[in-house]
């Protein structure tokens, strides 16, 4: 119809790079460590900046799980990669619908690829308030694989010693921060000049929202988007708030 317009742009931006020198004999740079001394990120020669690096599960060289004397599960010996803490994939979609004096305007925006150790995560794992702590705790929770001489064992745990037992294990508490976001929503109407008996050349009033919601996440109990600072700790979370949602009124006078 002539009354109706629609724009749509839509953008996409992928970065590949990887470390590929560092000092003379030097393997790995550490670059910021978490709160609960379990995440920490890291340059390493020869994979993309700013990786996560975290503890995984001890196991022995058949893959099968190394216990304590108690049963308890834990964490491996040296630190293991998870993946960088900066997206290699960014971008967003944007929308500009107008019917006569009525506009509407949203925009989403993605980001792949990339993950995050969360601290908020270990110690509702250790302090039970973690949704995944609720199995068990009736019944306990049986553990199998081999003791440290690599004989097998299998003992039924306390939820509580296990939980906690994992909260140390921080590739549990590692996830994808990919994410889609519906950043920006705005609603408008414009008052015509002629309406305005030509006073002013017309008026725009628009209702405005920022941080509505997401489309997809997977980070339990944290804002994917959530870290200590956008330098060298990117990547590592810990007691971070939500981003906040924020609605405004906007007008616009033309003259």
């Amino acid at each position: 119809a002539r009354d109706f317009k629609w724009s749509s742009s839509f953008n996409f931006s992928h970065n590949k790079n990887k470390v590929v020198e560092l000092a003379e004999g030097q393997q790995f740079m550490d670059m910021s460590e978490s709160r609960t001394t379990r995440g920490f990120i890291q340059h390493r020669l020869g994979l993309p900046a700013y990786q996560v690096m975290v503890y995984d599960f001890k196991r022995d060289t058949k893959g099968q799980l190394v216990l304590t004397a108690s049963g308890f599960p834990q964490g491996s010996d040296a630190l293991v990669t998870a993946g960088t803490s900066i997206p290699p994939t960014v971008g967003g979609w944007n929308n500009q619908f107008q019917y006569k004096n009525f506009g509407l305007e949203f925009l989403f925006d993605y980001k792949f690829g990339a993950v995050i150790y969360s601290g908020t995560n270990a110690r509702a794992y250790a302090s039970g308030l973690q949704s995944e702590t609720l199995k068990g705790r009736e019944t306990g929770i049986t553990v199998t694989g081999v003791d440290g001489s690599g004989n097998a064992i299998t003992k039924t745990i306390s939820a509580q010693d296990y939980y906690g037992a994992l909260s140390n294990i921080s590739i549990v508490e590692t996830y994808s921060a990919d994410f889609i976001k519906l950043r920006s929503l705005a609603l408008s109407y414009t008052i015509p000049a002629k309406t305005l008996k030509n006073f002013v050349q017309g008026i725009t009033v628009s209702l405005v929202g920022r941080n509505l919601l997401y489309v997809k996440r997977d980070t339990p109990n944290i804002d994917p988007e959530a870290n200590y600072s956008n330098g060298f700790s990117y990547g590592l979370e810990y007691g971070s708030l939500p981003s906040t949602k924020s609605f405004g009124l906007n007008v616009n006078v033309r003259f």
